[in-house]
């Protein structure tokens, strides 16, 4: 009779298995980011190891090409990047093709980790590849990774980097990306392109298809106040426009404080930003009387993004860029200059009527 009872409940638990959709436990879900995008290459990050490895965009966008040419290694993460994902990241996946030599890939610990391990290696092979790390499987519990490097014993290894995502362990409503979009990556909009051009961009960065919510507050820098509340179904990898309001009563800097919300999942929340105004650049020729200006540091910004930096400081009525003139930029080998990066602002102040 035990043994019947026993029989009988697994086949009940079994049919309630099948019959019963099944939801995924918290940190079930895994979730993509990019630890560096390649496009977005910084000049004076990387001077550092020039000495070691000679690193170059050659105008591809997304692509990273790194030429070794002295024995040496080289951080292919953005600085802490990695660490701020800890504990969440499961591990790494990067896309590359070694041209010639030999080179490893490493996932270095932290320099509490580092007397316990000394870090994981991948060989790389030749060709286009790609190298999936799973952290739980070559690292002890807990261990906090602080960058991703290569490593090559050669000189004249060559290795072009495609994409380097960290892999997240998250939640459902962590996987789902939230941020405006208004046809423009500066998220600026006139007061009469409100209706028709803001809107929150949702995308699912997951496998799974995600079924809950987004609540959202909407507060000018003056107090103004809306608020949205809407149901959301994305299917893995679908992204989803929803509009944020038909007007706004002030011009100006606007808040998202976001929720996104989820059967049994906790709560994920965060915050983007847009304004609304009307634009006074850019204007013509050169500024007269008094002049508007500003200090940036354009070497570090990323290529992809300089032509948006001055375009966004013409449209408020800039017409002054201070600089930094750094001469490790223009003489990075001794003997041996390079004036491009400085050429290249100088175009863009042309371009948008600066000096």
């Amino acid at each position: 009779m035990k043994n019947l009872l026993k029989t009988t409940a697994a086949a009940f638990i079994g049919v309630l298995a099948v019959l019963s959709p099944a939801s995924p436990a918290f940190g079930a879900v895994e979730k993509k980011v990019p630890l560096y995008e390649f496009d977005q290459f910084h000049e004076e990050w990387h001077l550092w190891q020039k000495h070691i490895a000679a690193m170059s965009t050659n105008g591809e966008q997304g692509k990273l090409r790194i030429n070794f040419t002295a024995p040496g290694k080289a951080s292919i993460t953005e600085k802490d990047r990695l660490q701020k994902l800890t504990p969440g990241v499961k591990g790494v996946v990067v896309d590359y093709v070694l041209h010639n030599g030999s080179a490893m890939l490493r996932a270095v610990p932290s320099k509490t980790d580092e007397k316990k391990l000394d870090g994981f290696y991948r060989r790389l092979q030749p060709g286009a590849n790609r190298v999936e790390v799973d952290f739980n499987e070559v690292m002890p519990a807990k261990t906090v990774i602080e960058s991703i490097e290569l490593k090559s014993d050669e000189p004249g290894t060559v290795v072009e980097l495609i994409h380097c995502d960290a892999v997240l362990a998250c939640n459902i409503t962590e996987g789902i990306d939230v941020d405006v979009d208004t046809g423009s990556p500066l998220h600026i909009v006139t007061p009469d392109q409100v209706n028709d051009k803001l809107r929150l961009k949702l995308v699912n960065r997951t496998a799974t298809d995600f079924d809950g919510a987004i609540h959202a507050d909407i507060t000018s820098f003056f107090g103004h106040k809306l608020s949205l509340s809407q149901p959301v179904k994305l299917a893995a990898g679908e992204t989803l426009l929803l509009p944020v309001a038909a007007a706004l009563p002030v011009q100006g800097a606007w808040v998202v404080n976001y929720r996104m919300s989820a059967a049994n999942s906790p709560d994920a929340s965060g915050r983007v930003r847009f304004a609304v105004f009307e634009p006074v650049g850019v204007s013509e020729g050169r500024g007269n009387g008094f002049l508007f200006g500003a200090h940036t540091h354009a070497q570090t910004t990323p290529r992809s993004e300089r032509d948006l930096e001055f375009y966004s400081a013409a449209l408020i009525g800039i017409k002054i860029l201070r600089l930094d003139v750094a001469w490790c930029v223009i003489e990075g080998q001794k003997g041996v200059f390079d004036f491009a990066p400085y050429d290249e602002w100088f175009t863009l102040f042309e371009k948008y009527n600066m000096e």
